[in-house]
């Protein structure tokens, strides 16, 4: 796993729990976060892990990873467009947004409408007022 993350896809069910295993992979390849036991996905080292690899893999991360805002404002301060993975209530977060669209100009179009239309968003957003 330490070589190729993704061959955690095809390991036993007893790998896919194992912690060791699960770090070593998403270390390699973070979108093998994916593969893990489910119980993993809520490890927040594990997410992490997975995260500074590949910003998307907190897709597969669980709902109460999701909507740690801590954590969340970490992902979206080293990747805009990892908003698109958050928790509904992470994405109406206005620090949240804000983070994000500093990071990225682009995560403003994640942003909620009534966000998007925020002076103080759109200024982080580097957007020129309506």
């Amino acid at each position: 796993m330490k070589r190729d993350g993704s061959a955690l896809r095809y390991a036993a069910a007893s790998l896919k729990a194992d912690r060791d295993v699960v770090l070593a992979a998403v270390r390699q390849k973070g979108m093998a976060l994916q593969y893990v036991a489910e119980e993993l996905t809520a490890d927040r080292e594990v997410v992490r892990a997975a995260v500074d690899d590949h910003s998307w893999a907190l897709q597969f991360a669980a709902a109460r990873v999701k909507a740690d805002k801590e954590f969340i404002l970490e992902c979206v301060r080293r990747d805009g467009v990892s908003l698109n993975f958050v928790s509904r209530e992470m994405a109406m977060d206005k620090d949240i947004i804000l983070a994000a669209v500093e990071q990225n100009p682009l995560a403003l179009l994640l942003a909620p409408a009534n966000l998007r239309q925020d002076a103080e968003v759109r200024g982080a957003a580097k957007v020129v007022p309506r």
